[in-house]
């Protein structure tokens, strides 16, 4: 992709949709909605704070030839909101970034992220409706996080509203039966994924045989409405969940998946999933193994089976916590019956307290992807990309409400057969955060 594309694409998500505006209009409406309603006893707490930021980044538009370095001025305005009563709960958090850039071709960014949660008690222990509207910005890419390197390269912006009514009937004490309804709408700005609907009916039982030994069984239903492809899914699932010790357990799950596609050109047919791992916990160290295969709903593509086995360990120390974690997944297009990426990394994260009000973060990462065909904001890749990246954070607390930060990070990106991901990054930034 050439350096003249991306400004194109650049250019293209700086202008705010007017989805995005809405969502910013309704946050501020449920907050005074919020604020007019709260009533005697309530948990009520609103907490606003802004950040104001100052970057230098050397190669903006991560590219090999012609890098174009910036200053560019971030602000970010932030609320927190959370409003509780016996009955409803409410979880809001919105913040709008804007990036100034000095250099006077290049147009100034800005999105807004707004993560909604909502929990209506509408018929006391039995009958629960939650709301969720989660809008980001996201990579484009299922194993390569590019929002880790830049602030728009290989991104779109995701809205994903979810509606959730469902009943919880205890016909025993160790027996939990939870029938519902689940409707989701997915939409990308610009044309930047694949926007779908989906409605899912599903029933859980949870049996408590001991006080350590859980077993979950269910079904699912999901009809999936999209542009390129709708499938109907069902999914017949069980597992238990086993407590060995005290913050430690282990755990299995096993199910099986029928697809129903919509176009005649699509197999039906039946794939497997499930899970299994453990997680130990004692004193100062935390350790989890994880393996299994999932279904999701890309970005790119309708839908993609993903294989992986991730294991992490943690060593908790006076000041010092130290976490190495590794992870191995591998993509498939279920339309296609194909493999079209695999992806191999570690990351190593060490925090250290230097002083009760004094702390550092520094995280190294080594990434190795193996693209077989992938789909990146519509340009097919093949070959192996070699990805480091660093990150170095030192924030100091001035004041009980403001917060002095420094950040570095860096990225090397290497490959001997994909041109784009070829390049090299250094971003410095000095931040100032402020609650009120």
């Amino acid at each position: 992709m050439d350096q003249e594309r991306l400004k194109h694409m650049f250019s293209k998500r700086l202008r705010l949709s007017q989805k995005a505006s809405c969502r910013f209009a309704a946050t501020l409406f449920l907050i005074l909605v919020c604020l007019a309603l709260k009533a005697e006893g309530a948990v009520f707490n609103i907490e606003p704070n802004i950040l104001i930021g100052q970057e230098y980044n050397d190669n903006l538009f991560l590219t090999q030839y012609n890098q174009v370095g910036t200053f560019d001025t971030h602000l970010a305005p932030s609320v927190h909101l959370k409003y509780a009563t016996s009955f409803w709960d409410w979880d809001i958090d919105y913040t709008y970034d804007y990036y100034y850039y000095w250099r006077r071709h290049i147009e100034n960014d800005y999105y807004s992220t707004l993560h909604l949660k909502n929990k209506n008690e509408i018929i006391q222990n039995l009958f629960f409706i939650e709301v969720r509207d989660d809008y980001s910005r996201v990579s484009q890419n299922s194993a390569v996080n590019y929002t880790q390197q830049s602030s728009f390269v290989n991104q779109t912006d995701q809205n994903i509203f979810t509606f959730n009514p469902y009943l919880v009937f205890k016909p025993s004490t160790n027996i939990t039966v939870t029938p519902g309804y689940t409707f989701q709408d997915t939409h990308y700005k610009d044309g930047g994924g694949i926007n779908r609907i989906d409605n899912i009916g599903y029933g859980n039982i949870l049996v408590n045989l001991s006080s350590r030994l859980t077993v979950t069984t269910g079904i699912n239903y999901l009809k999936d409405q999209n542009s390129v492809q709708g499938y109907k899914q069902l999914d017949f699932f069980a597992g238990p969940n086993y407590q060995y010790a005290e913050k430690s357990s282990a755990y299995f799950m096993l199910g099986d998946s029928h697809f129903y596609f919509d176009k005649t050109n699509s197999v039906d047919g039946w794939y497997w999933f499930g899970n299994a791992g453990i997680n130990y916990s004692k004193a100062t160290l935390t350790a989890a193994l994880n393996a299994g295969r999932q279904f999701n709903e890309d970005v790119q593509y309708v839908l993609v089976i993903q294989d992986y086995i991730t294991a992490s360990i943690t060593k908790t120390m006076e000041r010092l916590v130290l976490t190495i974690s590794a992870t191995y997944s591998e993509y498939e297009d279920v339309l296609l019956n194909q493999v079209y990426e695999r992806s191999k990394e570690i990351t190593a994260t060490a925090r250290y307290r230097f002083t009760p009000r004094t702390t550092g973060i520094a995280v190294a990462d080594y990434q190795e992807v193996n693209y077989l065909g992938a789909v990146v904001n519509g340009i097919t890749y093949n070959g192996i990309a070699r990805i480091v990246t660093s990150n170095l954070r030192l924030d100091h607390q001035l004041t009980p409400k403001d917060t002095l930060s420094l950040v570095y990070k860096f990225t090397d990106s290497y490959s001997g057969g994909i041109a784009t991901s070829n390049y090299i990054n250094n971003i410095y930034t000095i931040e100032y955060k402020r609650f009120f």
